[in-house]
């Protein structure tokens, strides 16, 4: 008996044991968060930081929380547990790369903001969920002087949240969804914007200048759109409306044309942004890339590469201006048989130009293209210490070249003196792209050919000499 009730104990025991057992939660090794990360591993990889998620896969997507924006101030925040509908189109504390499925009035969801500091054209005004984003631009044809100013409010709303009423001075405001999906750059003037903010995905069709295999190594993600996508182009001057209706774009950019085309653009449902960086000061053609990420709420992107070219610009500006000797500059370029076209004082290169310690010799008011007499140009500026000339692609190689163009270029003392330079250089044409957006760099290279001495042992980026044969 003594045996058996011994064996009974023993049995309750062991049964105890292992309901005991069953009971305890079992441990499993937690992911890191993004806050232990560590944070020197992303610092100053402005080309690593974001993710290549299509937001169009993320659309309403609950389990998109990752979709990344990024710079190495960015984190994400697990500290607050469960992720919310809310949330989950969020980059960490940054602004949303998907559609939001779960509304909150109360949450602002741009955390991350630009700000025109330099830009003539925009300025931009952010709400909880929706941007108002003011462009004032001269609308011209095929680069005209014109008084033709146009003012247009643009309203971005957050995909998945409500869109404002439009009222007071806001009827005729165009809205626009974003993050934005298809996008046509009818001036071919943003290509190195959807390079760095790394949106070139959303690139459907550009103008009419593809970008060559000379440049590719600087615009690689916009190239593979021309190259391997094959993306069309829709036309500059004439557009190929049939084509541009059948792309669907959310946008088209574009900052001059004739009103007729303008409308029935719109007639076809598309809105038109007018927008034009290279009507802009050094940086505030810098700030395209600010601009440009209004629509795909990339501004955290946009802003971090702001600060480092406006840093060191004004490093640069700062060492030029310490020269007294400041060295003659012709700034413009000639057609065989035609007047020479130049730039206004207040115009990109004409404020680089002073920028880099430079007198430029004709001194024209505003901010736009000027065509000027030739006997003006020999009066005036045949006898500079340099000529930048400013062709888009130029056909003339060397002096010779020019003077077998077009004999009158013998009379300007620079090019025979081979103190003359291209905007054509080792990097092909990407000094419409890539020295638009980093003026810094543009604005070194002119310092290293006006004052050697400030820039020992530099190699031009954007710029080259036309050649004395």
């Amino acid at each position: 008996m003594k045996q058996h009730t011994w064996q009974l104990v023993l049995l309750v025991v062991v049964a105890l044991i292992v309901a005991a057992c069953s009971n305890t939660p079992t441990t499993t090794d937690v992911p890191a968060s993004a806050e232990e990360t560590d944070p020197a591993q992303a610092d100053g990889a402005e080309d690593q930081a974001e993710e290549e998620t299509d937001p169009a896969q993320a659309d309403g997507a609950e389990d998109q929380a990752e979709v990344a924006v990024t710079t190495d101030e960015v984190t994400t925040d697990s500290s607050e547990g469960t992720t919310t509908d809310t949330e989950s189109a969020m980059t960490g504390d940054g602004n949303p790369q998907a559609c939001v499925d779960d509304y909150d009035s109360s949450v602002d969801y741009f955390p991350d903001k630009v700000t025109a500091e330099y830009s003539r054209q925009w300025q931009v005004e952010y709400a909880n969920n929706y941007k108002v984003v003011t462009v004032t631009t001269r609308v011209a044809l095929n680069h005209e002087a014109t008084t033709n100013v146009v003012e247009n409010t643009y309203v971005l709303v957050q995909c998945g949240t409500p869109a404002p009423e439009l009222t007071d001075g806001f009827a005729d405001a165009v809205v626009i969804e974003i993050p934005t999906q298809r996008i046509v750059d009818g001036e071919d003037s943003l290509f190195g914007s959807f390079e760095l903010l790394q949106v070139a995905d959303s690139l459907v069709a550009y103008a009419e200048f593809p970008i060559s295999e000379e440049e590719s190594p600087y615009l690689p993600t916009v190239y593979e759109r021309m190259d391997s996508d094959g993306i069309p182009a829709v036309g500059y001057s004439e557009v190929n409306l049939e084509l541009l209706a059948e792309l669907e774009p959310d946008l088209y950019i574009k900052p001059e044309g004739d009103e007729g085309m303008f409308q029935q653009i719109r007639n076809l449902g598309i809105p038109i942004v007018f927008y034009n960086p290279y009507f802009e000061e050094p940086l505030g053609s810098a700030e395209q890339g600010k601009f440009l990420s209004l629509f795909f709420n990339q501004e955290a992107i946009a802003n971090e590469h702001f600060t480092g070219v406006e840093s060191r610009y004004e490093e640069l500006r700062a060492k030029a201006d310490q020269v007294e000797d400041r060295p003659r500059v012709l700034l413009g370029a000639m057609s065989p048989g035609r007047d020479f076209g130049t730039r206004q004082n207040d115009y990109y290169e004409a404020m680089l130009v002073r920028d880099a310690g430079g007198e430029r010799v004709l001194d024209l008011p505003g901010y736009e293209f000027e065509t000027i007499a030739w006997e003006t140009v020999v009066d005036q500026g045949s006898d500079a210490d340099f000529w930048f000339h400013l062709a888009f692609r130029p056909q003339q190689q060397n002096a010779a070249e020019f003077v077998e163009a077009d004999p009158r270029a013998e009379s300007i003392q620079a090019l025979s003196a081979g103190n003359a330079f291209h905007r054509y250089g080792p990097r092909g044409q990407d000094y419409s792209h890539g020295g638009q957006i980093n003026p810094d760099m543009v604005l070194a290279d002119l310092i290293s050919i006006l004052h050697p001495d400030l820039m020992p042992d530099y190699e031009l980026v954007f710029l080259q000499p036309i050649v004395v044969e």
